[in-house]
Parts: C-alpha cells; sequence; structure tokens
C-alpha cells in the first residue's frame, strides 16, 4: 500500500522545516561558543597567570609640578563574564572585558571558531623588553612598590597554552550546557 501525502498540511510542515531546522542549527552553534567562552573565561583567569586580580593597587605618577601623586584603585573586579575594567567603559557591553571573543568575525556555519583576544594574556605572557629607563612604580596597596630599573625585564606572568588548553576544555560543558538549554526544542523537531 503506498500512501500518498499531498495535503497542504504536510507541505506547510516541510517548509517550515526547511526554514526552522537551518536557523535552531545557527542559534545552537552560536550558543555553543557563548557557553564555552562563559565556562572558560571563569576558569581561565584564575588559573592561566600569577597575577593579584581585583585587589587595590596603586601607582605613582610625576605631575609637573615635579610632585609624586599616588593613585589607589581596584583597576579590575570579576563578573559573571569574567573579569572587567573598572576604569575603562565598552560601548557595547557597559564594562570592558578583559578578555572576549570576537562575535563580528565568527563563522560558525562553516568553519565553527571565533577569535579569542585577552588584553592581561598580551600584556603579560611575555617577559618585557629592557626598560630603557626606569619603569612606572606600581604595586599592591599594603606592599612595596616594585620598579623594574634600566635595562631589567618585566616577568611573563601568563600562560597561553594554559588558555587554549582551558578553552578547549571547556567546550564539552558549553555543548552539554546548549544540549539542555535546546532540548525542548529538539523534542519538537
Amino acid at each position: 500500500m503506498r500512501i500518498q501525502l499531498d495535503q497542504p498540511e504536510w507541505k506547510r510542515v516541510i517548509n517550515a522545516l526547511k526554514i526552522k531546522v537551518p536557523l535552531l542549527i545557527d542559534k545552537m552553534a552560536y550558543n555553543v561558543i557563548a557557553n564555552t567562552a562563559a565556562e572558560a573565561r571563569k576558569t581561565e583567569m584564575n588559573v592561566a597567570n600569577d597575577l593579584q586580580l581585583g585587589k587595590m593597587q596603586r601607582t605613582a605618577r610625576r605631575r609637573k609640578s615635579g610632585e609624586i601623586e599616588v593613585i589607589e584603585r581596584v583597576n579590575l573586579r570579576q563578573t559573571n563574564a569574567g573579569w572587567v575594567s573598572t576604569t575603562r567603559k565598552s560601548s557595547k557591553t557597559g564594562a570592558f572585558q578583559m578578555s572576549h571573543f570576537a562575535w563580528e568575525r565568527a563563522r560558525v556555519r562553516w568553519v565553527k571558531t571565533a577569535d579569542y583576544t585577552n588584553l592581561l594574556a598580551n600584556l603579560w605572557h611575555r617577559q618585557s623588553k629592557p626598560y630603557t629607563r626606569k619603569s612606572p612604580m606600581v604595586g599592591p596597596v599594603g606592599g612595596p612598590f616594585r620598579v623594574w630599573k634600566e635595562n631589567q625585564r618585566r616577568p611573563a606572568r601568563y600562560d597561553w597554552t594554559k588558555v587554549a588548553s582551558i578553552i578547549s576544555n571547556s567546550a564539552r560543558g558549553g555543548i552539554a550546557r546548549t544540549e539542555r538549554q535546546f532540548s525542548q526544542y529538539m523534542k519538537e523537531i
């Protein structure tokens, strides 16, 4: 026996699936990247470096009059999205994130990649070049000021290989979280 399904309802369902399934796949792909990014940021900023983040810091700068001015402030705070600057704002997200994925260049459907940048890692992942003159004075409140003299190098304090490992290991959790978030949609299809 052969059943012919030429009814308009069946064609409507097939056409709806042709539209809805690709859109759902795109949403899920971006969601996997977002969930991976969220999970990776939290771990990466606490594990991949030996910086003291989120603490009161002090810097000194010389005024035009020759006086030395000491500035004390917390430069970073931790949020659900990772570490953000307390002194710099972003036009898109409000608080300026130290690490982020470049969504505008993500090609999820074809390449399945998104660029990742981290300002702290860019600054601290290598030894500095030798200072040509004495560095600015920096240090935690209550601790000593630190100054690097001429021809000294500031040490590296960030490990990019740990960052890459953390991000790739976070993908498994990002996929699982996305599957939970889209389970109802998947059942409907």
